[in-house]
């Protein structure tokens, strides 16, 4: 049953992208911003709309824009030589560190290196679902042994957030009947995502338990690390990018070390081609927001 992860890693490297949470989801502009530039402290009240006034230091009024995890300030205070741009780029939790640069004579061009305390960031919620499959049915690179040969199946669904709710199931039927149909149910316990600026692809990493399974090295509360990739780009046959892998601590659950994708499997797969909804292995995979 085992199909190895490298054949992921091979076509699909995006698999390795961040797994912490994107800014630009949990943070919101509206609300109030403490800075601190030079030892020198004041806070920002921002509006909805982007209108900005400033308690403290020039009482400056200002617009403000929050764009991907990046949050700007044009700041003009009641004297206009200290004119400026604040810049700071956030972190997960709304805190970001950045620059003040002014505009105005005679200080122009100067920077001030600057951070940023916003309002705490607002709980995302994560909705997925997948589908993978696989039919392999010669021993072709990276397969090693006939017991990997056969008909797999792998879904679930969820809602990940202040409360977490998912169920998937894991199925292989194998080419030989000297070897055993496994069957695996779980649960997500924990998880992290990011999506990529443009939404080029999106990455939902998880940790799963097991909550039944007939296979013997494992048992019911093992954890496994699932990851899904969901992408705009394709492959060389025209297939989405998507990809589904499911790997377990060094000793566990070896039965269930698999990764699907729809790259072509060769003599690997039948049929050859892969993809959707007929391919020899594919991957559907859909993660929101």
């Amino acid at each position: 049953m085992t199909v190895s992860f490298g054949v992921i890693a091979a076509f699909v490297v995006l698999l390795s992208a961040p797994t912490t949470r994107a800014a630009t989801s949990d943070c919101h502009l509206q609300g109030d911003w403490r800075q601190t530039t030079a030892g020198q402290s004041s806070v920002w009240h921002i509006s909805s709309d982007g209108q900005a006034t400033e308690s403290g230091l020039g009482t400056a009024h200002g617009t403000a824009t929050l764009v991907g995890d990046v949050l700007t300030i044009q700041s003009f205070p009641s004297d206009p030589t200290f004119d400026g741009v604040y810049k700071w780029t956030l972190d997960p939790d709304c805190h970001g560190t950045g620059t003040l640069t002014f505009t105005n004579s005679p200080r122009a061009g100067q920077t001030l290196q600057s951070t940023v305390v916003g309002p705490p960031p607002t709980a995302s919620t994560v909705r997925f679902s997948f589908h993978a499959y696989a039919n392999d049915v010669r021993v072709v690179p990276p397969l090693v042994g006939p017991w990997q040969l056969g008909v797999s199946h792998f879904n679930g669904s969820g809602t990940l957030g202040s409360t977490v709710s998912s169920t998937m199931y894991n199925t292989f039927a194998p080419r030989f009947s000297r070897y055993p149909f496994a069957h695996m149910s779980a649960v997500v316990v924990g998880y992290s995502h990011y999506s990529a600026p443009g939404g080029a692809y999106k990455t939902l990493n998880m940790t799963i338990e097991v909550t039944a399974t007939n296979a013997k090295s494992c048992a019911r509360g093992d954890r496994g690390t699932l990851k899904l990739l969901q992408t705009t780009q394709r492959l060389k046959n025209g297939a989405l990018g998507d990809a589904v892998a499911l790997t377990w601590p060094a000793g566990r659950c070896p039965t269930f070390y698999q990764g699907w994708i729809n790259a072509d499997g060769g003599a690997k797969t039948s049929p050859p081609v892969g993809g959707p909804p007929s391919g020899g292995q594919w991957a559907i995979v859909n993660i929101s927001p």
